[in-house]
């Protein structure tokens, strides 16, 4: 008895040799859906809409949150540069509904959602602190004073005599100012002034240090004013006075220090922007961002994503290429060892790098999955998992040859959708993109994307989109027809040449009429080609014996197991 079953279909495994494949592993698979142990294909792309010629990058927003699931719904924000990043701010009742976006192209920029629908230019992220020193004047010309004594003794009280003393505290203030813009975010302070006198004298603030008016970031509209006062613990912090309009030059301060003493503290002292040209950023679930500049690590203050306190900075030893977040940890894909931060404010984050070089060769490569962070790397696909570290997930898939040669990890842009890995590779030695997936421990190939520039994820929906020239498709949707798949099987080595006469399929009919089978002899040699319509045994040339069968099938339909065998009986028996 000689017959082939092949049910239970899985994916390629590039690195084992095509007579060693497991006898449901594929040679070759293209455009084949995992998971359901049929032979399954992949749906159609759905056209989503127009790009502009130059986009290499989407993010969709939507009004409604209703709409969010929907992913051919709301509003696709469109980049040129493939290597942005964008995220919704983190500040708490965001009326403005702020976004951050940041690429090596423009650097970290902030937008409003009716910025975005209107077409208005973004801005510089932060509030540049005030540069100039107020004067303070104090003026006790008018303070109260105890009664006046006869100091020198003539008995006649006049202005002879020394004045009396000054009847409220003496007391030491120092000023300082900040400024605030249109959203509300405050910038770090300026130099401070400081004067002496009694507290009911006439403290007085010129001078005062006016915005430059920089268009390039969100208008100022106050000038707010701290003084100094005694908290309760007995130190000296500053306590806010009063907002004073752009403009104004001179503020007499006449508010009690029982006021002064209860209002809101100084929250912004060590508070700096962002350097210009940051490359890429990353938001933390604390409410940090994280940025980073050539191997230098930039971090906002928790749920402040306009004040970056330049003492935050840390360094890597190595180039950083991009940044990810699983859990409460962001992990740092650089030029050579990978490193991990955590930390629960900006002023406490903590490094650590891996001991094993695992270079990340395209910042497009890096993706967020359920099990951990996955990047392109010199000899596979690397993972970094909270519970264990950096590992190659590919080394029993693909193998560090055929992955340097077929994928050409520079060059991978991918997502990760479906559990699984998917992505396009540009060739540049062919000129030409190919499509890949890497799930389920093995590997899927995918067409059609010659004209594929840029993959990624909807975060909304989770849905995987593509864009392929000047269009944005949904890729793999769930309810589109079928496309055709291609499924060549491992080459099967039967013990002396044989003739397989007869072949049978069972196939759903409901979603194409026919499945195409072809079945290749030693060398590669056509022995059968044709189209199976229903589930009835079909025969097979019987004049050539061969000891080495391989079968290919094309179908755009669910195929649920296909047999050949040298007879009818043999068929039967499988």
């Amino acid at each position: 008895m000689v017959g082939l079953l092949l049910k239970d279909f899985t994916g390629g495994l590039p690195i084992q040799d095509v007579r060693q494949l497991p006898d449901n592993a594929a040679a070759l698979s293209i455009n084949q859906r995992l998971g359901s142990g049929a032979l399954e294909p992949i749906r159609q792309p759905r056209v989503i809409r127009g790009l502009n010629a130059a986009t290499r990058y989407v993010y969709r927003i939507v009004m409604d949150d209703a709409d969010a699931a929907d992913i051919t719904k709301g509003f696709w924000w469109q980049h040129s540069d493939p290597n942005t990043d964008v995220v919704r701010g983190p500040t708490v009742n965001d009326a403005f509904k702020r976004y951050y976006a940041c690429s090596p192209a423009f650097g970290l920029q902030l937008t409003t959602r009716d910025d975005i629908f209107a077409g208005n230019a973004p801005l510089k992220v932060g509030v540049g602190r005030p540069t100039g020193t107020p004067t303070l004047t104090v003026d006790s010309t008018n303070a109260a004073r105890d009664p006046q004594q006869d100091t020198n003794y003539d008995g006649v009280i006049d202005a002879n005599d020394e004045k009396g003393d000054f009847s409220s505290p003496i007391e030491t203030r120092a000023y300082l100012v900040t400024f605030i813009n249109v959203y509300g975010e405050e910038s770090g302070p300026s130099p401070t002034a400081e004067g002496t006198g009694p507290t009911d004298a006439k403290w007085t603030l010129s001078n005062i240090p006016q915005p430059d008016g920089d268009p390039s970031r969100a208008t100022i509209i106050n000038i707010r004013v701290y003084r100094t006062s005694t908290a309760a613990s007995g130190s000296t912090v500053f306590n806010f006075v009063t907002d004073l309009p752009v403009g104004t030059g001179f503020y007499v301060d006449t508010v009690p220090n029982t006021i002064v003493s209860g209002t809101t503290i100084l929250a912004t002292t060590n508070s700096d922007v962002p350097p210009d040209d940051m490359q890429g950023i990353a938001l933390m679930p604390n409410g940090i961002m994280v940025g980073f500049k050539d191997n230098n690590l930039y971090f906002s203050d928790n749920f402040q994503p306009w004040s970056w306190p330049a003492d935050y900075t840390l360094t890597v030893p190595h180039d950083i290429i991009g940044l990810a977040v699983i859990g409460n940890t962001c992990v740092v894909c650089t030029t050579s060892n990978p490193s991990a931060l955590t930390g629960s404010t900006g002023a406490t984050m903590a490094l650590s790098s891996s001991d094993s070089p695992m270079p990340c060769y395209a910042k497009q490569s890096i993706v967020v999955a359920p099990e951990g962070v996955y990047w392109a790397t010199t000899d596979g696909l690397a993972m970094y998992s909270l519970s264990g570290g950096t590992k190659l997930v590919t080394n029993e898939i693909i193998g560090r040859y055929k992955w340097a040669t077929d994928y050409q990890p520079a060059h991978i842009a991918a997502t990760f959708a479906y559990g699984g890995y998917i992505g396009i590779v540009y060739r540049p030695s062919e000129g030409k993109v190919s499509g890949f997936g890497i799930a389920s421990g093995c590997v899927i190939g995918y067409d059609d994307v010659a004209d594929a520039l840029k993959v990624g994820v909807d975060h909304l929906s989770g849905k995987p989109w593509i864009i392929k020239g000047s269009t944005l498709y949904e890729w793999m949707p769930s309810d589109t027809a079928y496309k055709t798949l291609t499924w060549r099987s491992k080459q099967f080595q039967t013990p002396v040449p044989i003739n397989m006469g007869v072949v049978q399929a069972y196939f759903d009919t409901a979603y194409a009429a026919s499945i195409h089978v072809k079945i290749m002899g030693e060398d590669g040699a056509l022995r059968f080609e044709g189209d199976l319509t229903d589930r009835k045994i079909r025969r097979m040339p019987s004049s050539t014996k061969d000891g080495i069968h391989q079968i290919e099938i094309s179908c755009a339909t669910m195929l649920h197991r296909l047999t050949v065998a040298q007879t009818v009986d043999d068929l039967k028996r499988n």
